[in-house]
C-alpha cells in the first residue's frame, strides 16, 4: 500500500465545539475522490458517514455537524477503549455515552456526493507531527487516566485529542490544529 499525504487544518469552533476541517492536498488523488468522516463502532469499524467533501484541486473544506450523533453511541469503558498508543489499564471517571469519528477516503464511483456501500473505503490516519489525533464525542465531562502518563480531561461534546507514544504517552486536548497530516493507505 502506498501512503498519500494530505495536509489539513482542523479547528474547533462555536460554543458547541463544532469541528471544521480545511486543508491542502499534498499529493494527487483520483478524480471523484472524497474525504469522509465516519462514526465508528468501538472496534473502529465505520458505521455511517457523518460528513464528507470532494477532493479536487489542491484545497478542501469540511464542516462537521456539531450536534451529538443520533445513533452509533456506546458506553465508554476501559473494555472498549482503543486509542492509539494507549496500553495497560485505563480508568474512566464516569459512565458516559461516546463515539469516535475516523477519516476514510473513497472514490465516489456513482457521483452521488456521499458514500455508497459498493465504494471501497481507504484507511486514513490523522496525525499532528508524530502524534495521532482522535476525534471523540462524550455526553458528559469525563477524565481518562492510565499507564505511561495517560491523563485526558474531555469536555461534554466533541473533543480533539493528540496522543504521542514513547516511554511516556503525551496527550493534549486541542482547540485547533494547524498543518496536520492525513495518511491514506491505497
Amino acid at each position: 500500500m502506498k501512503p498519500m499525504h494530505i495536509t489539513i487544518l482542523l479547528m474547533l469552533t462555536s460554543s458547541a465545539l463544532a469541528l471544521n476541517l480545511e486543508g491542502t492536498l499534498k499529493t494527487p488523488v483520483k478524480a471523484g475522490s472524497r474525504l469522509g468522516v465516519f462514526v465508528v463502532n468501538p472496534a473502529g469499524t465505520p458505521q455511517y458517514e457523518w460528513s464528507s467533501t470532494a477532493l479536487s484541486g489542491n484545497n478542501f473544506s469540511l464542516k462537521l455537524p456539531d450536534a451529538a450523533p443520533s445513533k452509533g453511541l456506546w458506553s465508554l469503558s476501559s473494555d472498549n477503549f482503543t486509542w492509539p498508543g494507549v496500553v495497560g489499564n485505563v480508568k474512566i471517571s464516569n459512565t458516559t455515552a461516546t463515539t469516535e469519528l475516523k477519516l476514510f477516503t473513497y472514490l465516489d464511483t456513482d457521483n452521488n456526493g456521499k458514500y455508497s456501500s459498493n465504494e471501497k473505503l481507504l484507511d486514513t490516519t490523522l496525525m499532528s507531527g508524530k502524534a495521532n489525533v482522535v476525534l471523540v464525542f462524550v455526553q458528559e465531562n469525563t477524565s481518562i487516566s492510565g499507564e505511561k502518563g495517560l491523563n485526558v480531561a474531555l469536555k461534554a461534546g466533541w473533543n480533539m485529542v493528540t496522543l504521542q507514544g514513547g516511554k511516556t504517552l503525551t496527550t493534549q486536548v486541542l482547540q485547533d490544529l494547524k498543518d496536520a497530516a492525513v495518511m491514506v493507505l491505497e
